[in-house]
């Protein structure tokens, strides 16, 4: 059996009874195979095909491409535009906290890193007792 990424046309043609096949006229047959033509897409060539299967409990696989796309540039999203802000939303959103909690986390580092060196930027004044005033 051929695999999928040699199937053209002509393998879909084929594939038909031949009875079928016997009452198509000539023009039936090219206008056939005309649509066919457009629905079967044509793979791109690959700089790289690594196709690996292996067993492990189940049946797995691992496929990598490495090309150039060369599919076509005038395909729209599908997305409504409301959802599309929603998305982009909630990633500069997330994308905000993580900064935010990465700072806060370097920061506590640091202070704690100079806490245990004996480096004291403010004379009698820590953090600990700033926290406990404000609460």
């Amino acid at each position: 059996m051929a695999k999928p990424s040699e199937r053209d046309a002509n393998y879909f043609y084929q594939q038909l009874s031949s009875g079928v096949e016997a009452g198509l006229s000539r023009e039936q047959r090219q206008e056939f195979l005309r649509v066919l033509n457009r629905a079967v897409s044509v793979p791109s060539q690959k700089l790289l095909s690594l196709q690996l299967s292996f067993w492990f409990f189940r049946h797995f696989y691992l496929v990598i491409y490495w090309g150039i796309d060369s599919r076509a540039r005038e395909r729209t999203s599908a997305v409504p535009i409301v959802s599309g802000l929603l998305a982009n939303g909630s990633i500069i959103l997330s994308k905000g906290i993580f900064i935010v909690l990465a700072s806060l986390i370097t920061l506590w580092v640091a202070y704690e890193v100079k806490s245990m060196l004996g480096i004291d930027l403010f004379k009698n004044f820590h953090l600990v007792d700033l926290i406990r005033s404000l609460l």
